[in-house]
């Protein structure tokens, strides 16, 4: 099904008390020009129902996956700040793409006619009303409004991982990759339906950051000597691979002189080969944005040292927009990008925006939209990264809309394309080969950004000397570079870069190690949703492609792939592999050296470098981005300080025109940015390494265009000389539908034929069928037609229904790299409602898998129907019904992907459904589940379900067939446990269920054996346990003394009684429990016995253990004793028992032997030895040996003495004499008394036996 309610998520789970264990519980500048007031209607239509919800799918980073989930982030933990992106509507769009076309349009009205953020806002922004309601609903859920800048493209809130989770019914959790800590959302997020219509989504709810694409690669010192800089270490390459070593050697540490040289800027004190007229940069400002700040220090020395004295105090203006991140790791990218754009363009004014990060985001992001509030500078750069498929849905729609609103404003946004080569999502700082693919940029690869690639000067590596010189003065700014230095695409992956790809063989260093090391380009693969959105803007399918803009239509070889391909230019991004690389004046807390900053690059002594001075050598892609930053504000300063706004519609333009292509660019034509890739993974070919891109050689845009350095680099004199060349031909579009221009009227649904002409200069590219009606829905048609050979033709039914009001419809060329926009004539249509049918039944799911178990509406075929099935009580339900048009449901035939708007109203007999009508979610449907609020589950019962819709313009109003699904209750399972303190006893039954409906409810009776011990009637508490199903948590508190317990270990067991909704159940758990026992009796007794002394028949009896007549549970311990005698008797006779205890339960009786064992009369006068012992304690024999011992051994004799003495003292026995007279020396005859004793617990009884002996 193509709504957002397939799964519960965790979020579900409430908080609630947690006991033993058991019960888990989740708890300015520009020139604006005045914009008619546009009427903004109110997009907010319905209230907010939190139970109805749309999913913001693809918004789950790749890397946030169980096999490095920790688990769950502390609910207490800070945001910081994020954004909610906002979005406009379907008309809104489609007109602001529309003026951004007019404002690169020479013969527009609107031709550079730039909005400020506040028109921006004003014109293509949402309501008053509608953004009152969303930030009135975020306070509602406990969060902060920090901001809302003017062009109403986010909301920046902050708050708590708790509050978030809450809101928008996701799950934070804690991620370990490779070291690193992170924390991201583990599900898509999800907001009311009601806000869907102008929320975006969620940017970002992780802080897996865009990283730098700087590199730091030498460091160097000026030699006093030889007046050069020369690296610490020397890059040595030859046709096996490179390796550093020590001592000074040939690497060129690229300073704005160099620069200004090869690449030719119109600047004489820099380049000496220029004469004319010298632009600066003046009066035009730069942005830099980072997350870093800088020790301005360093970018003084670098002026200082390295440009004419009169930029020297041109220093950056630091603008700080929240917190204030201090020096950290990103201050090299920082340095970089400030000291590159002001060296290419001195006289520049340079705004540096920083932001320190938030919990869960980037605060590259709070400076890059500060900077566009701010609007106070005409070039904005940025030089990080990160790719597509990380940032996801909402990721991308954020710098989507970032560079949209640059481009409206006029700024032109420069971006680097990464230093991972083709592998766009392999990070080249931390992995040696490639395994996620071809893959770009997500900051480069929207169509309103200027992307900016990396080449390297592999010639210096044989033939340095021929394009650098050893003269390295003062004077001369310490140039060295001689001319222009060829290029090729920047990639030390492979040992050499000469041919394609599929020649590469892998440089391996010292320790046999491969890198990733290139510079980025590919073709955008993982942006935008890849099919029509549904009606809240959501995508239904996956995500793909930016596509090809107009400005890139020229493109004709090979990466010409109708989607957008970066990047656009490409300059110097080196790393020293090949001998270049771009010179930092940076510190050693800067370069991550020392915590703190001591020592800073660059400095002079009486105005001059001296042996001690050092230097940092950069490179990456990073570098290549300000430096044509700085080449854009020489273009804007030599046309009086006027913004470019989306310059590649110039730039590309002009490498189309043959007689300018090879004056304006430098051709990158040999090489390739493919990197190592590990065997197996996707688009790693059979040599090791991954399949795009190469570099291609031509004359003009159509083939000189690569993904793997653009259009190669620019001659910025040549390029500014020549800007105003940029010619676009008139065009004019017309529109016919079914072959004409007359007024159309049609019911909905109805296909239609459109047929459109473009005339101009061999018109290509795209027109798009677009209309005026204003309407919720009118999106719908999306149709995008292909022009070829000037035309294009297609056909649907999907214009929107307005009942009988007429609209208008147009064709809009988007124009090409050569010609210009242009809208067609107007056709009137009127579509009236087509009949409908709305179908209504159920979704379900499996609460603890998330596995459908029947589906209705939209879901899989191999998925059985809910309706008249019979489905156990509390599944993730989604009552769900879908309008469409009769003559689809019934024919397949004229099905139209207009979305039906208004409400569904749901009935059911078994009983209201609360939150009815509700509104239409998506391609159709509406849903009313009990994912939040349990009592909107399905009763147990026959539930009829039926739905009405009240129609709209489009379809008529229908009502739906009764449909039935019986629930049934739903098995539980009893959890039980029990714990002691003091003399009381807690008792727990935990009732778990399969469900996500109401608790279990009822009683649970607790009971030893068939003795009840306690009972409880109701829960003590109720919650989600972690599998994310409902429970009941039963307790009782009971003495330890309770009648049925004893001490020791205890049966308990807890039978549920079950409810309405729930089975009954029962479960046991041994708890041990001391000072067990009591509340209940019994009595001990047994039968006389008579018996002859010695006798071994007939001398036992059975001991019963009988319980009271209230019955008695417990075990009950047995002993016996001798405690009366005849008076004089002797040989006394002795008792056991067998067994020793008995266990009761309630009033069944126990029984036990109990054997009396007595001694037999003899006639003998003597008694054997052993009878001697027994009799005396051993005095006998003691007596017997003393008197017969020698007297020689009178000693030894003596002592034995002694000790048949104490003998006979404790035996009351002496030598030579015997006990008394005991008739024939058995045990004497009498009666005898034994008491049985039993014990459980504190409960005891006795009971005695009579014996007889004759």
């Amino acid at each position: 099904m193509s709504d957002t309610y397939r799964t519960p998520r965790s979020i579900f789970r409430l908080a609630a008390l947690a006991v033993a264990g058991l019960f888990a519980f989740t708890a300015a500048a520009a020139s604006a020009q005045t914009q008619p007031e546009a009427i903004i209607p109110n997009r907010i239509t319905q209230p907010i129902n939190p139970d109805v919800r749309v999913t913001l799918s693809h918004n789950v980073h790749p890397l946030a996956i169980p096999k490095y989930d920790q688990g769950a982030a502390p609910g207490s933990m800070a945001t910081g700040r994020i954004m909610l992106v906002l979005k406009r509507s379907d008309t809104q769009e489609q007109a602001l793409k529309q003026y951004l076309g007019d404002l690169q349009n020479p013969n527009s009205a609107n031709y550079r006619k730039w909005l400020t953020p506040a028109q921006i806002g004003t014109a293509y922004g949402i309501s008053d009303i509608d953004l009152t309601t969303v930030t009135a609903w975020l306070q509602s859920q406990g969060f902060t409004v920090e901001k809302v800048p003017q062009a109403r493209n986010v909301i920046e809130f902050s708050g708590n991982v708790a509050q978030i989770q809450r809101a928008f019914n996701t799950t934070i959790h804690k991620y370990v990759i490779n070291g690193e800590t992170h924390f991201a959302n583990s599900t898509d997020p999800q907001i009311p339906a009601a806000l869907a219509p102008v929320i975006g989504g969620i940017a970002q709810l992780n802080d897996f950051r865009a990283k730098k694409n700087a590199v730091i690669s030498a460091k160097a010192h000026f030699d006093s000597e030889t007046k050069k800089i020369k690296p610490d270490l020397t890059l040595l390459c030859n046709s096996s691979g490179c390796s550093y070593v020590a001592s000074g050697g040939n690497i060129l540490f690229t300073v704005p002189a160099d620069a200004a040289l090869i690449y030719d800027t119109p600047n004489s004190a820099l380049n000496p080969n220029y004469s004319g007229t010298t632009y600066d940069g003046t009066g035009v400002t730069i942005g830099i944005a980072g997350d870093s700040n800088i020790t301005p220090q360093d970018v003084a020395n670098y002026r200082a040292a390295l440009l004419p004295s009169q930029y020297s105090s041109n220093q950056p203006n630091i603008i700080v927009d929240g917190n204030d991140p201090g020096v950290n790791g990103d201050a090299i990218e920082a340095l970089l990008d400030n000291e590159v754009a002001g060296g290419i363009a001195p006289g520049a004014k340079i705004n540096f925006y920083t932001s320190a990060d938030t919990d869960l985001q980037n605060g590259l992001f709070l400076a890059i939209y500060r900077a566009l509030d701010d609007n106070a500078v005409s070039i904005l750069n940025v030089s990080f990264g990160n790719c597509e498929a990380a940032l996801g849905a909402s990721g991308n729609a954020q710098l989507n809309a970032a560079w949209q609103q640059a481009a409206a404003q006029g700024i032109s946004v420069t971006v680097s394309t990464g230093d991972s080569g083709s592998a766009g999502c392999d990070n080249e700082n931390t992995e040696t080969t490639a395994t996620h693919g071809l893959a770009v940029s997500a900051f480069a690869s929207t169509p309103y950004n200027i992307a900016v690639g990396g080449t390297d000067y592999d010639v210096l590596l044989n033939s340095f000397t021929t394009y650098v010189g050893t003269a390295n003065a003062a004077t001369s700014f310490y140039r060295t570079a001689l001319s222009y230095i060829p290029e090729s695409p920047w990639n030390d992956s492979p040992v050499s870069n000469t041919g394609g790809y599929n020649t590469n063989v892998a440089f391996k260093d010292s320790n046999g190690n491969t890198n990733i090391v290139s510079a980025g380009g590919g073709i955008s693969s993982t942006a935008v949703c890849s099919v029509a959105l549904d009606s809240n803007g959501n995508c239904p399918g996956t995500l793909g492609p930016y596509p090809q803009p107009a400005f890139q239509s020229s493109v004709t070889n090979s990466v010409s792939t109708g989607a957008r391909s970066i990047p656009d230019v490409s300059f110097l991004a080196g790393d020293g592999a090949y001998g270049a690389l771009w010179l930092v004046c940076s510190d050693d807390q800067a370069n991550g050296s020392s915590p703190t900053y001591t020592t800073s690059d660059c400095q002079q002594t009486s105005g001059s470098f001296t042996s001690t001075t050092g230097f940092t050598g950069v490179g990456g892609t990073s570098a290549a981005a300000p430096a044509f930053a700085g080449m854009l504000a020489l273009i804007s300063s030599a046309n009086g300080g006027a913004r470019l706004g989306q310059a590649d519609y110039v730039i590309y333009n002009l490498a189309a025109q043959a007689s300018l292509y090879p004056t304006l660019f430098h051709d990158v034509a040999t090489g390739n940015n493919s990197v190592v890739c590990q065997a197996g993974t996707t688009n790693c070919g059979s040599n090791g390494f991954l399949t795009g891109y190469n570099a291609s050689a031509g004359k003009t845009a159509a083939t000189a265009y690569d993904a793997a350095s653009g259009l190669g680099s620019v001659d910025v004199a040549q390029l500014l000389a020549n800007w105003k060349k940029a010619s676009f031909a008139s065009t004019s579009t017309s529109l016919t539908i079914n072959g004409g221009t007359s007024a159309i009227n049609v019911t909905h649904g109805t296909a239609l034929n459109f047929a459109v002409t473009v005339t101009g200069s061999s018109p290509g590219g795209a027109v798009s069928i677009i209309n005026n009606s204003g309407l919720e829905n009118n999106g719908a048609l999306g149709a995008v037609l292909t022009l070829s050979g000037g035309t294009a033709s297609g056909s649907n039914g999907d214009l929107p229904g307005n009942g009988s009001t007429p609209y208008s419809v147009y064709a809009y060329y988007g124009g090409d790299v050569k010609n210009a926009q242009s809208k067609s004539n107007p056709i009137s249509v009127t579509i009236t409602p087509e009949s409908s049918v709305v179908e209504v039944g159920a979704n379900m799911f499996d609460p603890q898998s998330g596995n459908p178990v029947c589906e209705d509406v939209g879901g899989n075929a191999q998925t059985p129907t809910c309706v008249g099935q019979s489905v156990p009580y509390g599944l993730a339900t989604s009552v769900t019904a879908q309008v469409v048009g009769t003559d689809c449901a019934n024919n397949n035939k004229n099905c139209s992907s207009t979305v039906p708007t208004g409400s569904i109203a749901f009935a059911n007999t078994a009983g209201s459904l609360p939150g009815s009508p509700v509104a239409i979610a998506s391609n159709g449907i509406a849903s009313y589940n009990n994912f939040l609020n349990q009592n909107q589950s399905l009763p147990v019962a026959a539930n009829g379900l039926t739905a009405t819709y009240g129609g709209d313009g489009s379809y008529s109003g229908s009502n739906s067939a009764y449909n039935v699904v019986v629930v049934q209750s739903t098995p539980t399972g009893v959890a039980v446990s029990g714990s002691q303190t003091g003399s009381n006893v807690t008792l727990q039954a935990q009732i778990n269920t399969d469900s996500i409906g109401l608790a279990p409810s009822g009683t649970v009776t607790f009971a030893v054996g068939s003795t009840t011990i306690g009972t409880a009637s109701s829960p003590s508490a109720t919650g989600f346990t972690n599998a994310g199903t409902v429970a009941s948590l039963y307790q009782v508190t009971i003495p330890a003394s309770t009648m049925g317990l004893v001490n020791g270990s205890n049966t308990i067991t807890a039978t549920y009684a079950g409810d309405t909704n729930y089975a009954k159940a029962s479960g046991q758990a041994n708890i041990v429990i001391s000072g067990g026992g009591g509340g209940g009796s019994y009595t001990l007794s047994g039968s006389a016995i008579s018996i002859s002394a010695g006798a071994t028949s007939g001398n036992t009896t059975t001991v019963n253990v009988t319980p009271a007549s209230s019955g008695f549970t417990g075990t009950v311990n047995l002993t016996c004793a001798l405690t009366s005698s005849p008076t004089g008797a002797a040989m006394l006779p002795t008792c056991s028992l067998n067994p020793t205890s008995v266990a009761l339960s309630g009033t069944k009786a126990g029984t036990s032997t109990l054997t009396v064992t007595s001694t037999a009369n003899s006639s003998a006068l003597t008694y054997p030895l052993k009878n001697i012992f027994e009799a005396a304690g051993g005095t006998a024999l003691a007596c017997i040996l003393m008197f017969t011992i020698p007297a020689r051994r009178k000693t030894w004799r003596a002592i034995l003495g002694l000790i048949a003495f104490a003998i006979a003292i404790s035996g009351v026995i002496g030598c030579g004499g015997g006990s008394s007279n005991h008739g024939g020396g058995g045990t004497t005859a009498g009666a005898y008394v034994f008491t049985v004793t039993g014990t459980s617990g504190s409960t005891s009884s006795t009971g005695t036996i009579q014996v007889t002996i004759n």
